[in-house]
């Protein structure tokens, strides 16, 4: 049944019925923010790029993202809550993002 399925999602990403807007929503919670200790080297005669390991943390966040299968743009926003009002205010402001004409 999976493989089914998969088929079906496939086949609309690849052939869209006239005039919708397909979209293809997820959620990612807990995304560690964090942000370079020193920057990298750029690559040099002989020598590759250089990329320090070190980071500092600054916390975590949760966002929602919807992903128009059709032109590549990507809206999304950032979470408080991870419930059905949250994803609900989501689709909303979708609905009103999104040109249905295009």
């Amino acid at each position: 049944m999976f493989w089914t399925r998969t088929a079906d999602i496939c086949d609309l990403y690849l052939n869209p019925p006239p005039g919708a807007v397909v979209l293809s929503i997820d959620e990612k919670t807990a995304i560690a923010a964090r942000s370079r200790t020193h920057p990298g080297r750029p690559v040099g005669p002989g020598r590759p790029a250089y990329q320090e390991f070190e980071y500092v943390r600054h916390g975590t966040v949760s966002i929602v993202a919807a992903l128009d299968v059709q032109t590549g743009q990507v809206i999304t926003e950032r979470i408080g809550r991870n419930d059905s009002v949250t994803f609900q205010r989501f689709l909303t402001m979708l609905d009103t993002a999104i040109d249905p004409t295009k």
